[in-house]
């Protein structure tokens, strides 16, 4: 069909029916042939325009990633928790995280899928950095970057990321799923605070007494309290 021709509009149709797919019957509902008749052409010519299966997979993983990462920006970016998380305000968010689940899935046996799941991952930890109660330079993408190139996570980064999807988990499963307002409840709480910059650690720098719990020890007792450390 002549609409198929167009990549982009191609990637996106087929992502929304995946999408439909699974919010109507689970992970295992996108096969090509159900893909195929929501796009309404036949599972063959489907094929032809995406190449394989596999390409198939990647293209799908690929733009309900960036669609997921675009619509977290927006509210992440003024402050707010419920960005990483599915919230009814915004119109198909549910579905979306529980197309990704069928995306994580996939990834289980397929190392293209498994790295746009990864990149993803990152995405949301540089989120919930932004979102951390105390921040702490380096940069979140900085901080990150190292396990881009297959170093292994922190134990705070691996917590985030529990955290962040475990809930996502909770809050999209068809059964009793959490609320989100308690689940925001319980990032804001339980979002674990960067450690301190290692050059502190190193200088042997001691907490002042009179600071609060949060506090860089590290810090000019005389800095503005409110400053981003991360603008030099």
């Amino acid at each position: 069909m002549p609409h198929l021709l167009d990549a982009d509009y191609r990637a996106r149709l087929v992502t929304e029916v995946f999408v439909g797919l699974v919010s109507q019957h689970g992970v295992r509902g996108p096969s090509v042939r159900a893909l195929a008749a929501g796009v309404q052409v036949a599972p063959s010519t489907l094929l032809h325009h995406l190449g394989t299966q596999r390409r198939l997979r990647h293209v799908v993983a690929a733009v309900l990633a960036d669609r997921l990462e675009m619509e977290a920006e927006r509210v992440v970016a003024v402050g707010d928790h419920v960005g990483l998380l599915p919230h009814d305000a915004l119109p198909g968010s549910r579905e979306r995280r529980q197309a990704w689940l069928g995306v994580q899935a996939v990834a289980l046996g397929d190392d293209d899928v498994a790295a746009v799941v990864r990149r993803h991952d990152l995405v949301t930890l540089a989120h919930a950095h932004r979102l951390s109660p105390v921040r702490v330079a380096p940069t979140p993408w900085d901080r990150l970057d190292g396990w881009a190139r297959d170093e292994p996570l922190a134990d705070h980064d691996v917590l985030r990321l529990a955290l962040v999807e475990g809930l996502r988990l909770l809050c999209t499963r068809r059964v009793r799923p959490v609320p989100v307002a308690q689940a925001v409840r319980v990032l804001v709480a339980l979002l674990p605070q960067r450690p301190l910059p290692r050059t502190a650690e190193r200088a042997g720098a001691t907490a002042d007494p009179t600071a609060g719990p949060g506090a860089d020890p590290g810090a000019d007792p005389g800095a503005d309290p409110d400053a981003d450390p991360d603008v030099a």
